[in-house]
């Protein structure tokens, strides 16, 4: 019974209250456990270590219902109570009275830490408040007639809310088609309605579940119910995360989970106030040291077992300014045996605040040999969920050791356990892009590793292109000490992250963002010549003006929508040209001439000038196309009136130059044929004469 306490957290305890005497608590051993008391106090002690840890403002509460219960009425009350050991808790206790006790008054009750139900409460609500700024994509799902709402989508989940109405088959479709196809039938049998609220009446506050997208990235689906969730308001929240970013979080979050549950070597409460300590555990060589005693003795014993790097991470958790964000530190320290072989402990400090007094309570566990291959392979197991390969650079040794490898890599047993300088190398040799292998091979030698690695600076990443059989993909790096003795790095992690999906992400980014600045510098020049500039979303259909006539501005009342822009300038256009520019304008329209190949072109209209209808002549610009489909573009009007007179001036010149020609030809026409009459009727008569004398040439008389 007293495991099955425990394991719940729950204690037992009888109260008694005699006139004239002090309160007495009898508690059971789960109960000694949870008041923090090692070994069995005196009923009167223990009710006081009881009472005084309860919190000034709650003290009224918890007599409220001791009282109830001495009325011979049911109580439950629920508070925050000091824990010597652990700090603030939170605490759940009821009872009843036991009327069978003569001599005064008999209560008979529990005590439970219900602390982790308390904190997850608020994890919860502090989830439900943050959801829409880290998720992807949230929807409200219910769970009788699987309609869903869209709470924030991204583009990869608005092609299938498009798709489908039914949640379950939107989410089937999205797993067939985003998800790595281990994960396909995971994410698909955890969305069922059926088994979402089969959980919820199991109790389960909330179901989450990895997975990894096609392109190698890793994902989060969150499915939690929502406030007031029943029969009759069945709707949950699903919310899907990116988490490769976050994937050094939970890795540190499990280390710390895993270091809970082993055995303490030595564990140690310092008040630094009266610069004493108490050894409240130790074992092996530390069976030896005083139960009591000043705290300069203890830090004395314990500096010189330490290297230098340690020495200062012990004058760090024994500082109380280490505490002031949070209430506890962890980490590694390395303490030498009388023998003088080092080992690795893992402490855990924290700083418990009672009354006016501030102890340091300190833990160390040794973490050599089976124990520290298992911290290892926790540790290992986690990064693996990050990285594809893991190596061990033994720097002083010039050894590499695969911790964790890709599956072709082990496959063909290409590095196996050896010379770092000759598997590094070939590493870089036959799987770095040839422009990446020098940065690379500079980056893995023990001489730049040993420069760039320090306390301060423990991680050192680097990108480079791998050659894959059947392509090149992006790979970041990350070099990070395993290990230093004496201000000098001795082992190095190296660790290798696919990170292909993020560069072509960030390449688009900087492609866009390169697009859009080109797009302002052009806009700038054009605003100079054009007296009306604007910069069209396509897809939201909003705009910018980076020049505008103030005649147009004051109809657009502040506002950024296309569709504003356009009934604004109808206001200003000829009534006759007014449907050929609202259908020449649109959206649909400038899609389609663009998407034809036409990125550049020109429409003119008659607007209203100051009073006066003139010429008007807008330029549709592309400025930004995805997949072919134009997404944004540039719309540059100015008056064309000037140039549409001096159209009509040159027609004019050319339509009086015309008139003059024809009649300066009319004219040499009329002349022409008139000196032909007069010329051709005396030529005639000569012509004439000339043959009558040419035959009779010998006959001089006639």
């Amino acid at each position: 019974m007293q495991e099955i306490l425990r394991e719940a957290q729950t204690g037992l305890w009888v109260i008694e209250l005699d006139d004239g005497q002090k309160p007495r608590m009898y508690a059971d051993s789960a109960m000694l456990e949870l008041l923090g008391l090692e070994s069995e106090p005196s009923p009167e002690q223990c009710y006081q270590a009881w009472y005084e840890r309860i919190e000034d403002e709650y003290c009224p509460i918890v007599e409220s219902a001791v009282e109830k219960i001495m009325k011979d009425e049911r109580a439950e009350v629920q508070y925050p109570w000091e824990h010597p050991k652990w700090g603030r808790i939170y605490v759940r206790c009821g009872g009843v009275r036991d009327w069978s006790y003569k001599e005064g008054v008999c209560l008979r009750g529990y005590h439970q830490n219900i602390t982790n139900t308390v904190m997850l409460k608020q994890e919860y609500d502090a989830v439900i408040q943050t959801l829409s700024d880290s998720y992807t994509g949230i929807f409200l799902c219910n769970m009788k007639n699987r309609t869903y709402k869209t709470i924030k989508s991204t583009d990869s989940f608005r092609v299938y809310t498009q798709m489908f109405s039914d949640y379950e088959e939107f989410l089937s479709c999205y797993a067939v088609n985003e998800a790595s196809p281990a994960y396909e039938k995971m994410i698909s049998e955890s969305s069922k309605s059926s088994y979402i609220a089969g959980r919820i009446r199991e109790g389960a506050s909330q179901i989450e579940e990895f997975y990894r997208s096609r392109t190698g990235g890793w994902r989060k689906i969150r499915i939690v119910p929502s406030t007031g969730y029943s029969e009759e308001f069945p709707w949950v929240i699903v919310a899907f995360d990116e988490q490769d970013q976050e994937m050094e979080k939970r890795i540190s979050a499990r280390t710390a989970q895993v270091a809970v549950s082993q055995i303490y070597q030595l564990v140690i409460s310092a008040d630094l106030g009266k610069s004493e300590y108490s050894c409240i555990h130790g074992s092996g060589e530390w069976a030896e040291l005083n139960r009591h005693g000043p705290f300069p003795d203890f830090r004395s014993k314990m500096k010189p077992k330490m290297p230098s790097e340690d020495r200062k991470i012990f004058d760090h958790i024994f500082d109380r300014q280490s505490y002031r964000e949070k209430n506890y530190l962890e980490g590694t320290l390395r303490l030498s045996d009388e023998q003088g072989n080092l080992h690795y402990y893992n402490f855990y400090s924290a700083c418990i605040r009672q009354s006016l007094e501030e102890h340091i309570l300190l833990t160390l566990r040794c973490i050599d040999d089976k124990k520290e291959s298992q911290l290892r392979e926790n540790v290992l197991s986690n990064l693996c969920e990050c990285y594809y390969s893991i190596y061990l650079f033994d720097l002083e040794e010039d050894m590499q050791e695969a911790i964790w490898q890709e599956d072709t890599i082990y496959r063909k047993g290409e590095f196996p356990k050896g010379s770092l300088e000759s598997y590094y190398g070939k590493f870089v040799r036959e799987h770095v892009f040839l422009e990446d292998r020098e940065k690379m091979q500079r980056a893995g030698s023990p001489e730049f590793l040993r420069q760039t690695l320090s306390e301060e600076n423990p991680v050192y990443d680097v990108d480079f292109r791998r050659i894959y059989p059947d392509r090149l993909g992006w790979v970041r790096s990350r070099f990070s000490i395993a290990e230093m003795r004496d201000g000098k790095v001795t082992k190095v992690v190296f660790a290798n992250m696919n990170i292909n999906e993020q560069k072509m992400e960030e390449y688009e980014e900087e492609k866009q963002k390169k697009l859009y600045f080109e797009s302002r510098n052009i806009i700038k020049g054009l605003s100079s010549f054009y007296h009306s500039v604007f910069y069209v979303d396509l897809a939201d259909e909003s705009f910018q003006s980076f020049s505008i006539r103030k005649d147009l501005e004051g109809y657009l009342d502040g506002s950024d929508r296309y569709e504003k822009l356009k009934s604004a300038y109808m206001k200003l256009i000829h009534e006759y040209e007014r449907d050929k520019f609202a259908a020449e304008l649109s959206v649909d329209s400038i899609r389609q001439r663009i998407g034809a190949g036409e990125t550049i072109y020109a429409r003119e209209f008659r607007r209203d000038y100051d009073g006066c209808y003139g010429w008007m002549r807008i330029h549709i610009i592309l400025a930004e196309s995805r997949n072919g489909i134009p997404v944004k573009v540039i719309l540059a009007a100015h008056s064309v009136e000037e140039e549409k007179e001096q159209e009509e001036r040159n027609r004019k010149a050319l339509l009086a130059a015309y008139e003059a020609a024809k009649k300066a030809n009319e004219a040499k026409s009329s002349f022409l044929a008139q000196m032909s009459h007069d010329i051709r009727t005396p030529m005639n008569a000569i012509m004439g004469m000339t043959s009558i004398a040419a035959s009779r040439i010998n006959d001089p008389e006639k």
